[in-house]
């Protein structure tokens, strides 16, 4: 299973059993849209945005480095 950065925070959803996770929305390098639990420590603010650290697996497998779509 292939993994991306996440371009963009979509939403961000606190999970009520455990405040250091939340339930985020992401869009991943290879343009999928997924849901993935957080650590709020992988989160950060960088140029008014807020952006997840790290790398996500997409869910249909798109190459990395591939064209978006």
């Amino acid at each position: 299973m292939t993994s991306h950065a996440a371009l963009r925070v979509l939403e961000i959803r606190p999970r009520a059993e455990h405040d250091a996770v939340v339930a985020c929305l992401l869009e991943l390098a290879c343009g999928c849209i997924v849901e993935r639990k957080v650590a709020r420590d992988r989160l950060v603010e960088l140029g008014g945005a807020v952006r997840a650290v790290g790398k996500y697996a997409c869910p249909v497998g798109h190459a990395v480095g591939g064209t978006r779509g």
